[in-house]
């Protein structure tokens, strides 16, 4: 199993204090079976658009608050019926609208130290999805992905004039998912996912290079220390509701204006 997301990414100041971004990714989800072809499929993800508000500038010790909104944008239908025997690709989006509240705190101890803080929750609000089916119905399945709770801290050293490192630990805590059908008279009958709920911790370690205040090339690399279930939603791709065991690598190239 092997899952790849790129990401174009925006940020633009709207005021000395108040900076709106959004980022677009396209996601590549691929199986390969031991005996038999492989199921691939890329395709755009959910789309992220927030704003972020700092009450307080020009300090070493910073505090900023952002709202995200994730719009379910990605692929919700899969071909096939989505069983082990029957599955031809997989879903980029869960097709669910979050809204997120995070808080961001920093503190700059010296010219090469600075560590950071995030605390967030994400509202998740459900709703019809194509992949939940009714067992001798139609798709007019209904998903409760459940909230969402996020922690994270981050070190950042600063090695030289162009080079920095940086550490960082994040935790997810995902509650319980619940699914269901639309019943008579627009009444919902849920019931609960199992393996559903828990932990997510990921470690992640950072190097980035800034040969000029115009460019930054990063490197990264990461590895779950705590959860990563293959059980509850593995089949369908979705990371978000269920992310996979293993290691994960990336780069980014930051350009400003």
């Amino acid at each position: 199993w092997n899952y790849s997301r790129m990401w174009l990414s925006m940020r633009q100041g709207f005021s000395p204090r108040v900076s709106l971004y959004a980022r677009l990714p396209y996601v590549r989800a691929s199986m390969q079976p031991v005996i038999g072809r492989p199921t691939t499929t890329v395709a755009m993800g959910d789309v992220h658009t927030g704003l972020v508000y700092q009450p307080w500038s020009a300090s070493p010790h910073s505090v900023a608050f952002s709202l995200d909104l994730k719009s379910p944008s990605g692929v919700e239908w899969t071909q096939g019926t989505g069983s082990a025997a029957d599955t031809q690709s997989f879903l980029t989006g869960t097709g669910l609208t979050n809204l997120a509240f995070i808080t961001h705190g920093k503190a700059v101890f010296s010219d090469h130290l600075s560590v950071a803080a995030d605390v967030g929750y994400v509202r998740k609000f459900p709703g019809v999805v194509g992949y939940v089916v009714e067992v001798g119905g139609f798709g007019n399945g209904v998903l409760n992905a459940g909230d969402e709770l996020n922690i994270g801290t981050q070190f950042t050293g600063q090695l030289g004039p162009v080079v920095w490192l940086r550490t960082s630990l994040a935790y997810r805590y995902l509650t319980e998912s619940w699914l269901g059908v639309n019943g008579p008279l627009g009444a919902r009958i849920m019931r609960p996912v199992r393996h559903s709920a828990g932990g997510w911790l990921v470690s992640e370690f950072a190097v980035g290079i800034e040969p000029t205040n115009r460019w930054t090339v990063e490197l990264r690399v990461n590895r779950d220390i705590m959860g990563g279930d293959s059980r509850p939603f593995a089949h369908l791709g979705l990371e978000e509701l269920s992310p996979q065991p293993g290691l994960g690598l990336g780069v980014g190239v930051v350009g400003r204006w």
